[in-house]
Protein backbone atom coordinates (compact mmCIF):
# COMPACT_ATOMS: atom_id res chain seq x y z
CA UNK A 1 0.00 0.00 0.00
CA UNK A 2 1.34 3.37 -0.76
CA UNK A 3 1.57 5.87 2.15
CA UNK A 4 3.14 9.26 3.19
CA UNK A 5 5.36 9.23 5.71
CA UNK A 6 6.80 12.29 7.91
CA UNK A 7 10.06 10.73 9.35
CA UNK A 8 11.17 14.45 10.47
CA UNK A 9 9.15 17.25 11.70
CA UNK A 10 9.70 19.97 9.48
CA UNK A 11 10.48 17.66 6.87
CA UNK A 12 8.91 17.23 3.88
CA UNK A 13 6.23 13.88 3.44
CA UNK A 14 7.81 11.18 1.53
CA UNK A 15 5.81 8.77 -0.68
CA UNK A 16 6.62 4.97 0.19
CA UNK A 17 5.24 1.36 -0.13
CA UNK A 18 4.04 -0.59 3.26
CA UNK A 19 3.15 -3.93 2.75
CA UNK A 20 -0.37 -4.58 3.81
CA UNK A 21 -0.85 -5.52 7.13
CA UNK A 22 -2.77 -8.85 8.33
CA UNK A 23 -5.29 -8.08 10.61
CA UNK A 24 -5.75 -10.54 13.81
CA UNK A 25 -9.12 -12.15 14.29
CA UNK A 26 -10.71 -9.37 15.96
CA UNK A 27 -9.87 -6.69 13.85
CA UNK A 28 -10.96 -5.43 10.25
CA UNK A 29 -8.99 -4.32 7.71
CA UNK A 30 -10.61 -1.73 5.20
CA UNK A 31 -9.29 -0.12 1.93
CA UNK A 32 -9.48 3.75 1.63
CA UNK A 33 -10.09 4.44 -1.82
CA UNK A 34 -9.56 8.27 -1.88
CA UNK A 35 -7.88 10.33 1.56
CA UNK A 36 -7.83 14.35 1.71
CA UNK A 37 -5.55 16.95 3.45
CA UNK A 38 -5.80 19.99 5.15
CA UNK A 39 -3.47 22.84 5.72
CA UNK A 40 -3.55 21.48 9.34
CA UNK A 41 -1.85 18.57 8.38
CA UNK A 42 0.27 20.06 6.32
CA UNK A 43 1.50 22.49 8.65
CA UNK A 44 3.29 19.61 10.78
CA UNK A 45 6.06 18.62 7.65
CA UNK A 46 6.70 22.38 7.28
Amino acid sequence: MRAMILSTFGSPLQEVDLRIPTPNPEQLLIRVHARGFCRTDLSIAI
